[in-house]
């Protein structure tokens, strides 16, 4: 009974760990989001780029959800761009394209229902600190400006992030974000490391199931050899029951021939 309970603890765990495994590399949200910087962003849409653009982890993060060609979205990045001379310093941004992306789609009206309660009602839809604006007009200037400024001004530690916010809801993941966000060696880096990973969780998966191969073939072994146990102990105790009636034959056969000659 103890070998029996071993062998389907082991059948047990050989089909749970695999899952396990694979369940701690899915992805947050299930799908590939991407990311474009200001400057990728402004060359796409045919907008001149800013003398001296720089990014810095001191600025704050403008979240941008844009679509190609979108005629307000790139209204938004002109005027972004016309006033980077006097607030550059304080902001820079990263954009989702999702007119062309249907996981950033899915990102973005993620974001909204857990900051608006609603999905997403069009692009440009951004976020500069705890302020979400949707679409964009000449009227939204000073409140975009003022946005920036309350945002950067005050300390790290208190300064909103959607995302952050995100993260902790378990939608995103900020390390993924941030390897985006870095040069072309990190993210190759980042690929690598992730197929190394795949390779991995491959060979484990085939470790067990030939653990798990293994165990079966013992156990059935053992059902086996506990059948055949069985039958040549029933097979033993007919031979001996037979021999035992035999000898009784013989006598009772005996004792009527001397009866007969009497």
């Amino acid at each position: 009974m103890k070998k029996k309970g071993l062998l389907l603890l082991i059948a047990a765990l050989i089909l749970i760990i695999p899952f396990s495994v694979n369940a701690g590399t899915k992805k947050v949200l299930d799908k590939e989001y991407t990311t474009m910087s200001f400057k990728e962003s402004l060359e796409q849409e045919g907008i001149a780029v800013p003398e001296g653009l720089t990014e810095n982890d001191d600025q704050i993060t403008i979240y941008l959800f844009r679509g190609h060609g979108c005629g307000y979205c790139k209204a938004f990045l002109t005027f972004l761009s016309s006033i980077y001379k006097d607030y550059g310093k304080y902001f820079k941004v990263v954009a989702f394209e999702v007119w062309e992306n249907e996981s950033n789609w899915y990102l973005m009206n993620q974001i909204s229902v857990l900051k608006e309660k609603k999905p997403a009602e069009g692009v440009p839809y951004y976020f500069i600190g705890e302020k979400s604006f949707s679409g964009y007009a000449e009227s939204f200037d000073e409140d975009i400006k003022n946005a920036i400024t309350d945002e950067y001004n005050k300390k790290k530690n208190n300064r909103y992030d959607i995302f952050k916010v995100a993260e902790k809801e378990g939608l995103i993941s900020i390390e993924d974000m941030q390897k985006q966000f870095g040069g072309e060696e990190e993210t190759t880096n980042s690929s690598k490391c992730e197929k190394c990973n795949e390779v991995l969780i491959i060979l484990l998966n085939l470790a067990f199931v030939a653990a798990g191969t293994v165990a079966i073939v013992l156990f059935n072994n053992y059902k086996f050899n506990q059948i055949r146990n069985a039958i040549s102990g029933n097979v033993k105790v007919k031979k001996e029951v037979v021999e035992e009636k035999k000898p009784e034959k013989s006598v009772k056969a005996t004792k009527t021939k001397k009866t007969t000659k009497k």
